[in-house]
């Protein structure tokens, strides 16, 4: 087809590099904790990992947006993040050691979020509940670094691990299809609309508008992390390191809109990857 063609990458090749880029973010994070190899070593591969959490958050949109079972989804997005949540909680408590921060927290409340807002009447008001969680973290991110202080009541493992960076994130790219709707005055999600992001020029037009959005995001928030010198308040992550995020924008523009190849054995090894590799990595370190 055309579109493949022209925008050679599917979701499943999307997702295999996503893997591959979090795989060595998570080495250069362990490596990090441990205080192990050249620091600039770690740094690159901290920064070449940084393109993984756009890469995951896109694909993650694009399934919120095309699910045809939300609770579902939420349910198993859900199920992670009370295994890798306990798991965390084990690390740091049982055995006093630092893990890497738990995605699947940013994505189960990102994904509530989103799933209470489409829903009908007065069940739209509880993406309110999801949303507190997130703009919570952050306050609580913030308060502690201006006044040395941990707030207890709100724990690290229950909160988002990127803070208002992955939240923000998704909603650009949640975003980005309304936007290309408006412009082209089409409704989001009706025939025509439909139609024309199945063109290369309509996916290449929201492909666009997703980098752009990642963009003024990445800009903002770098803007609010060094508003007070000397006081990072991007979140959990150092915005001048999470800036590196913008790579990750060629792979999204040739992103062509196909899921590629599936099956249920893929679906079950792509949602136990995030904790199968955690753990041997965690259990690698842990006998060094």
């Amino acid at each position: 087809m055309e579109i493949e063609r022209k925008l050679p990458l599917s979701g499943f090749v999307l997702k295999v590099i996503a893997m591959v880029l979090m795989t060595i973010d998570h080495i250069g994070v362990f490596m990090q904790m441990e205080r192990m190899g050249d620091p600039v070593f770690v740094t690159v591969l901290r920064i070449i990992g940084r393109l993984a959490l756009p890469i995951f958050l896109f694909l993650f949109i694009e399934g919120v947006r095309h699910t045809h079972s939300p609770y579902r989804y939420l349910g198993r997005i859900g199920i992670l993040y009370v295994l890798l949540s306990t798991f965390s909680a084990i690390a740091i408590y049982g055995f006093k050691e630092a893990i890497p921060g738990n995605i699947f927290t940013d994505l189960f409340y990102i994904l509530a979020f989103f799933v209470f807002l489409r829903d009908k009447g007065w069940r739209k008001l509880l993406c309110l509940i999801p949303l507190t969680f997130i703009l919570g973290g952050y306050i609580c991110d913030v308060v502690e670094k201006f006044t040395d202080t941990t707030i207890l009541w709100y724990p690290y493992i229950l909160r988002p691990s990127y803070g208002l960076v992955s939240f923000l994130m998704a909603l650009g790219f949640y975003l980005a299809p309304k936007f290309i709707a408006l412009l082209t005055k089409q409704k989001d999600g009706g025939e025509s609309f439909t139609a024309f992001l199945e063109t290369s020029q309509g996916r290449k037009a929201v492909n666009i508008a997703s980098g752009a959005f990642l963009f003024v995001i990445v800009l903002l928030l770098w803007g609010i992390s060094y508003a007070t010198p000397g006081r990072e308040l991007g979140g959990f992550l150092d915005m001048s390191l999470e800036t590196y995020s913008l790579l990750a924008i060629p792979f999204l523009y040739f992103y062509s809109g196909k899921r590629g190849y599936d099956s249920k054995a893929w679906r079950i090894f792509s949602y136990a990857y995030f904790p199968a590799h955690l753990v041997v990595l965690f259990l690698i370190f842990a006998l060094i």
